[in-house]
């Protein structure tokens, strides 16, 4: 696990956030999901905030670039002209 930088500030240094690159959707909503969970308790430590929040920042991230990635990957077919199109250009 790579170590946080020091400030030079005098703060505490910042964790990283995770590396969630070859994560799957389902991987990164599950910790997505623990990271919300811990972020509601109510014994949560105040000091413990900016690194659970960042870390549920980066799964929110990757959990919507695999969607992203997946909705443009499909596609409709026009009735018109039986053509394949993207579905965001699709017409209802």
């Amino acid at each position: 696990m790579p170590k946080a930088r020091a400030s030079s500030s005098g703060a505490p240094p910042r964790p990283e956030p995770p590396d969630t690159t070859g994560s799957s959707f389902a991987e990164a909503q599950r910790a997505l999901e623990e990271s919300l969970a811990q972020l509601q308790r109510d014994d949560l430590p105040l000091e413990d905030l900016p690194a659970l929040y960042g870390r549920a920042m980066a799964w929110e991230a990757r959990c919507r670039q695999i969607l992203s990635d997946v909705s443009q990957g499909i596609q409709r077919l026009d009735p018109d002209t039986l053509e394949l199109m993207p579905w965001s250009e699709a017409q209802p």
